[in-house]
This record gives structure tokens, C-alpha cells and sequence, in this order.
């Protein structure tokens, strides 16, 4: 029973690497960050510009 349930586990596990490896070389022709098919992926890759409002309140010395 032990074997059993310890060949569950590691075949659980070499499916989910397997799954990995298998999505990093399917998608090598998209986006460096994987948003290809969104909304912003004219700006893949590029930071946001922060707004002014995100911005911290700026320290003064007194």
C-alpha cells in the first residue's frame, strides 16, 4: 500500500514538471513576460510610468 501511494506522488510530481517544461518551450515565440494576448501587450516588458498620486508625499527638512 505504502508503494502504492508513494508512486502516486512522484508520478503526480514528474507530471507537473513535465507540464512546466512542456508550457516554457510551447510558448517561445510569445512575450518575454507571457501577455501576448492581453490587453497591454503593446507595453509587454516596458515598467509603468508611477502617477503622481501613487507617488509618496516628498520628505522635507525643517
Amino acid at each position: 500500500m505504502e508503494t502504492l501511494v508513494v508512486f502516486l506522488i512522484v508520478a503526480v510530481a514528474g507530471i507537473y514538471v513535465g507540464r512546466i517544461f512542456y508550457k516554457g518551450f510551447k510558448q517561445k515565440n510569445g512575450c518575454a513576460c507571457g501577455c501576448t494576448c492581453c490587453a497591454s501587450s503593446d507595453s509587454c516588458g516596458e515598467p509603468t510610468a508611477a502617477k503622481s498620486s501613487d507617488a509618496p508625499p516628498a520628505k522635507t527638512d525643517r
